[in-house]
């Protein structure tokens, strides 16, 4: 029978997420995960499984803590276009900061294993879908206040497939140095010019 857990898993997870983070999947080694969680190789094991299984569950926990920070503010009650133009203002912000330069643990998860990760790929699908959600429940709140043109629900879908897009590409487009706040300002203009 195994022996019940003296810690908490979920410091554990936050701190493998970092990890993960900062150095991709693939980089971050077994003893990585030791050093940064400060366990015995065993503990590491019996509680999470293999380094693909703590990824899994590491990814999991960033995508219901920092990862869903975005959905909630879209799905907050009053202006939906503001709620979406709040969303791409926090972007620019955030990834214009030192710390906000390594992108989105999730978006960088999709660059980094999509093609043979099959697991990985379902679950940065989902966060996506996710997003899309929460951004056309906001694109339907502005258009029933009037604060985008009328369009159609298939248009609405589109439209917050784009947003949602742009919103990953500027993930991406924080890793590109120093000078990346113009370059991410200048996509967040383009991208909430589409509500007109």
């Amino acid at each position: 029978m195994a022996r019940p857990l003296k810690f908490s898993p979920e410091p554990l997870l936050d701190k493998a997420a970092d990890l993960f983070w900062r150095q991709g999947y693939e980089a971050t080694s077994v003893q990585d995960l030791v050093n940064e969680l400060d366990l015995h190789p065993g503990s590491l094991y019996n509680t999470f499984g293999d380094k693909h299984a703590l990824f899994m569950a590491a990814l999991d926990r960033y995508a219901a803590t920092t990862g869903c920070r975005i959905p909630d503010l879209l799905h907050q009650p009053g202006s939906g276009r503001r709620a979406i133009e709040r969303v791409f203002q926090m972007s620019v912000d955030l990834l214009s900061a030192k710390e906000g330069r390594r992108g989105c643990l999730i978006t960088n998860t999709a660059m980094e294993c999509a093609d043979h990760d099959a697991e990985a790929t379902r679950k940065v699908a989902t966060y996506q879908q996710t997003m899309e959600d929460a951004l056309t429940d906001a694109l339907n709140r502005a258009r029933t206040n009037g604060e985008i043109r009328p369009r159609t629900p298939e248009e609405i879908r589109t439209l917050a497939r784009f947003l949602n897009g742009c919103l990953q590409g500027m993930r991406v487009l924080a890793h590109s140095g120093p000078d990346a706040r113009a370059r991410l300002e200048a996509t967040a203009q383009v991208a909430l010019g589409a509500l007109d």
